[in-house]
This record gives structure tokens, C-alpha cells and sequence, in this order.
């Protein structure tokens, strides 16, 4: 996997996201989402699940993902990957006037895997990802009008 920020990860969809946000509709239609590595598990054969909860975030990126969420379910869009994975940063020597750094994220873009929203109900969703060859269900990507 190539570690980039979460611009770049965006743009290798050829889709730039605003400021702030995990999410955003390509031209093609398809749901470039970056989703957080632990709170994937496995599901049926074949099948990464992904579920999380929105309900404790009120910020403007989470809206903007429940809207994008909301749009793939009732237009069967394709969910394109990118896996975020947070660096556990080498402590620091005692120091008292180093400030600690904050935690850093390396963002993946998956373009072996293609997914679909299987449900949401407005602040909870589940995604299922499959390996792009054996992705069936999920409307082929078209032009957006």
C-alpha cells in the first residue's frame, strides 16, 4: 500500500475532497469514503465488512458523510476505499518544553477493492467490500449529469 495524505489518497480517484471531510462523489458517481482500519472485520467469504456510528458527530464532515451515504444507498453507488491508519509515533525524551505531537494518520488508497452500502439508518452504517473482480450488485460507474 502507498502512504499518502488524505488529499493525495483523494485525487489518485481523480475526485478532490473539501477541507475537513471523508468523503466525496466522484464524477462518475461512485463514493470515495476514507474509512478508519479498526473497525473493519470479516464477513461472509470474500466479504471486509465496515460498520461505524455518526450518532456523537455533529461536525460538517459528518454531515457531508451521512448525505454521500445516504445518496450511495438509494443509488446503488459504488463505495471506492480509502483505508486510514493511524502511526504510533516514537516517544519522546523526557523533555519539559517538548510539547507532545499529535497522533499522525497515513491514508491508503484500495483500488483492488470496491464496496456498497449495505445499511444506514441515518447516523449507522455498514459497508461490504469485495475485490474489484468479484464486486457483484453494485451499479457500474456512469457519468453524472
Amino acid at each position: 500500500m502507498n502512504e499518502v495524505n488524505l488529499a493525495e489518497a483523494f485525487l489518485r480517484y481523480k475526485v478532490k475532497a473539501t477541507s475537513h471531510t471523508r468523503s466525496a462523489v466522484t464524477p462518475e458517481g461512485e463514493l470515495v469514503l476514507s474509512c478508519s482500519y479498526g473497525r473493519f472485520q470479516r464477513g461472509e467469504p470474500g466479504v471486509l465488512k465496515y460498520e461505524e456510528d455518526l450518532s456523537d458527530d455533529d461536525s460538517i464532515g459528518a454531515t457531508t458523510l451521512r448525505a454521500h451515504l445516504a445518496e450511495a444507498l438509494r443509488e446503488g453507488l459504488q463505495v471506492l476505499l480509502i483505508v486510514a491508519i493511524p502511526v504510533q509515533v516514537a516517544p519522546a525524551l523526557e523533555s519539559s518544553h517538548v510539547l507532545p505531537r499529535p497522533p499522525r494518520t497515513s491514508f491508503h488508497p484500495r483500488k483492488d477493492l470496491v464496496g456498497r452500502v449495505t445499511s444506514f439508518d441515518g447516523q449507522r452504517f455498514v459497508l461490504d467490500f469485495r475485490k474489484k473482480e468479484q464486486a457483484p450488485g453494485v451499479r457500474p460507474p456512469s457519468r453524472r449529469s
